[in-house]
């Protein structure tokens, strides 16, 4: 099949698979492909954006820049007002991670005025690098940054809200406002956002300490994920699963995580998706010793037969 021919389920898919196995070459090499043999400008510009955020979370952030040029030039400003505005938002991920407060506020000021075309992802995205870098800098985020977040959907507004809380160290008023949210909206919200803000809160009760609150919202959450069939919230968490049971010594719980996300990965996508978590036994067999190890899964075999774990 011509690359150009694919499906956007498929690139995505091909993406996924190459998150799973942890090797971003091979997504890199497909977006390159699909920029190449783009037709349109609209889809060079999109697969461009895609390889810069790609770049960005590898912190290849000279080939991140030099792409995002690339990508720039295709964009008309007046004609293309969303598409110049998302390259503005890359630029201030790129300033912010690169730890330029002033290249990031520069481009913030590039933005244009109405940004209710631009998709929430880039916007919280680029709040979030801000928030980030303020906090790093012991500074406060800067004004023009709730600019941004005002264009974000108020469904998605408090997420953002509460990382730009804990930027400036309010820990438990994040806790506090996502927990609200949760509470206020109840099962109304869409189940991808309610995913998103259970992994968030239980992040906060992560960094809190706060470790079995947190396994208790990750486990609403790893459902929700399961029922949206969202891949990306199921590995995330299950990984946070697994760290939160290890945090607590709790080793049966952390390698039965381990084996069901294992199986239920790889019963979705295929031998190898599970491949993050057998390296999470691999870690767990060096540093409980093979004794022990072997222990622990007898005793998860043990419970799984009884119906006390799953």
């Amino acid at each position: 099949m011509d690359i150009s021919e694919l499906e956007q389920e498929e690139v995505g898919r091909r993406l996924l698979q190459a998150l799973l196995d942890g090797d971003p070459g091979p997504a890199l090499e497909l977006l390159e492909e699909l920029w190449s043999a783009s037709e349109t400008k609209e889809d060079r510009i999109r697969y461009g954006l895609a390889q810069v955020r790609l770049l960005i979370s590898l912190g290849r952030l000279e080939e991140a820049r030099s792409r995002l040029e690339q990508v720039e030039a295709e964009v008309e400003a007046r004609e293309q007002p969303e598409w110049a505005a998302q390259v503005a938002l890359e630029r201030v991920v790129l300033a912010s991670r690169a730890g330029d407060h002033v290249e990031a506020r520069n481009a913030l000021a590039q933005l244009p005025e109405d940004l209710d075309r631009v998709p929430d992802e880039p916007l919280t995205r680029a709040i979030q690098e801000m928030a980030g870098l303020a906090a790093l800098r012991g500074a406060p985020v800067p004004r023009e940054a709730r600019r941004v977040l005002d264009a974000v959907h108020p469904v998605n507004r408090v997420a953002v809200e509460a990382n730009l809380l804990l930027a400036e160290g309010r820990t438990r008023d994040a806790q506090d406002l996502l927990a609200r949210q949760l509470k206020r909206l109840g099962r109304e919200m869409n189940l991808q956002t309610r995913t998103g803000l259970l992994l968030q809160l239980a992040a906060v009760l992560l960094l809190s300490g706060r470790y079995k609150q947190a396994i208790a919202r990750l486990k609403e959450a790893r459902a929700c994920a399961v029922d949206a069939s969202d891949v990306y919230q199921y590995l995330a968490a299950a990984a946070l699963l697994v760290i939160c049971h290890a945090s607590l010594q709790d080793h049966v719980n952390a390698y039965a995580v381990c084996v069901r996300a294992m199986v239920s990965l790889e019963d979705l996508l295929g031998k190898g998706a599970g491949r993050m978590f057998e390296e999470f036994l691999a870690a767990f067999r060096q540093a409980w010793g093979e004794a022990h190890y072997r222990e622990v899964a007898l005793q998860y075999i043990s419970l799984r037969k009884s119906g006390a774990i799953q």
